[in-house]
């Protein structure tokens, strides 16, 4: 695989706007909603909420319409509903907080973990059940409703790492009686889980297709039978989710892959990494499409919009960087 030139943008992405001083610190947490809203979680324990003027369209400027207070110290993950109407997000105080992205005040609900014990997020796709990554090696999944802690999933034997990420399989619901959840460790593995038996169906870990570093990016592609996972020994793979085989591995980061996003469409992988660079590879191609100019800090974050258009990459120096998939490329 060859690399892409660094500094350069490859054909099919082209910078967009850029807002250097979007927060006071680091940019964990980036997502876009189903209204095309964008929201950042930051260092500086602030979540902003950023949209484009009506009928400016999907280039439209993105201006700060509103901004939520409340935790006290920095946001780790910042997770929007299906419907775009309500936020979850969780921070280095211990606290997840639900709010209404309707009617922004106080939060909606404020869930209460032990310390340590809700690192990172993720909401399953009929947005009822929460799964957080723990200290402890296990995933707790929680009631959004009630607030209730539903089950805590574990591995066979007791391990102890600390779960840095964790993924709904948004092919299937609870209805459908089969939700699987993937989680990724700071020992390098990738764990499997079952909700309705609340098993383990496999580990990933000390083995040649497994990373050797923490793995901090985790996504589902959109059928659920691969898994992308970012580490940071600098490489993503792409497993098969019936076989566990390794399918694929991109390396062309030169330091830790931060974060990851497949794009809508199941194209493409966005990642994040602390080489200050953000890529764009292409599965189907299994190459690297697009490399951004290189940021002022680490990208923590990287976050697709809702027709995979748009790109957005958050920055350790507070600043937000927007891409935008060129329209002959989309129609490809």
């Amino acid at each position: 695989m060859e690399a892409a030139a660094e500094g350069a943008a490859v054909a099919g992405f082209e910078p967009g706007q850029h807002l250097p001083e979007a927060h006071e610190d680091g940019v964990w947490a980036l997502a876009w909603t189903s209204r095309d809203q964008l929201i950042s979680g930051s260092v500086d324990e602030t979540v902003k909420v950023w949209s484009a003027a009506e009928g400016q369209g999907e280039r439209g400027t993105l201006e700060k319409t509103c901004s939520f207070d409340g935790h006290h110290l920095g946001i780790i993950s910042a997770v929007p509903s299906s419907t775009g109407e309500w936020l979850v997000t969780s921070a280095l105080d211990h606290f997840i907080r639900i709010w209404s992205l309707l009617t922004p005040s106080t939060p909606v609900r404020k869930l209460a973990p032990a310390p340590l014990e809700s690192w990172s997020l993720a909401l399953d796709k009929s947005d009822t059940l929460l799964a957080t990554g723990t200290q402890k090696g296990a995933v707790h999944v929680w009631n959004v409703e009630s607030g209730n802690l539903q089950c805590a999933l574990k591995p066979d034997a007791p391990r102890e790492h600390f779960i840095l990420s964790v993924a709904f399989d948004e092919s299937s619901t609870p209805a459908d009686g089969q939700v699987h959840v993937a989680a990724g460790g700071d020992d390098g593995s990738v764990a499997l889980y079952d909700l309705e038996s609340q098993k383990m169906l496999y580990r990933i870990a000390e083995s040649s297709k497994a990373h050797a570093l923490p793995v901090r990016g985790l996504a589902f592609l959109r059928d659920g039978n691969m898994l992308a996972t970012g580490s940071d020994d600098s490489r993503i793979h792409l497993y098969d989710t019936r076989s566990q085989n390794l399918i694929a591995t991109f390396s062309e980061h030169r330091s830790w892959i931060l974060d990851l996003a497949v794009s809508p469409d199941g194209d493409f992988i966005a990642s994040g990494s602390s080489d200050r660079f953000a890529k764009v590879w292409d599965i189907r191609m299994g190459e690297c499409v697009f490399t951004s100019p290189q940021m002022e800090d680490q990208v923590w974050s990287v976050a697709w919009n809702k027709d995979g258009s748009t790109l957005a990459a958050g920055v350790d120096d507070g600043s937000i960087q927007i891409f935008h998939r060129k329209p002959a490329e989309r129609e490809a």
